[in-house]
């Protein structure tokens, strides 16, 4: 009511309502998570996509940031939110395929 009878608008910050991502509580998360990753990327075989696909899972990732970079395992994500994290840092969690050998007849 004081807005329509002062005709000033209320501001309520909605959008910095919410838990804030990961990486406002852990600021090397993303760089640890990439020291990990970018020695098993492989590059799109068709080349038609610029998508990075790694062979690690993302609870491989998570228990090498325990075992390599000394997190604790209460300060870090769950594995669905480091899933998210590698989704949005462009890696694609998918097996690389296997070569096939062909046979001589």
């Amino acid at each position: 009511m004081h807005e329509l009878t002062a005709n000033v608008e209320c501001v309520d910050a909605f959008c910095l309502r919410g838990r804030k991502r990961s990486e406002n509580h852990l600021p090397n998360l993303l760089d640890d998570i990439r020291d990990i990753v970018d020695p098993n990327v492989q590059a799109d075989a068709t080349l038609r996509t610029s998508h990075l696909y790694i062979k690690l899972t993302a609870r491989q990732v998570r228990t090498q940031l325990i075992e390599q970079k000394n997190y604790k395992d209460d300060d870090l994500p769950k594995r669905r939110t480091i899933s998210t994290i590698l989704n949005r840092l462009g890696y694609r969690l998918r097996k690389a395929k296997k070569q096939t050998v062909e046979k001589n007849p």
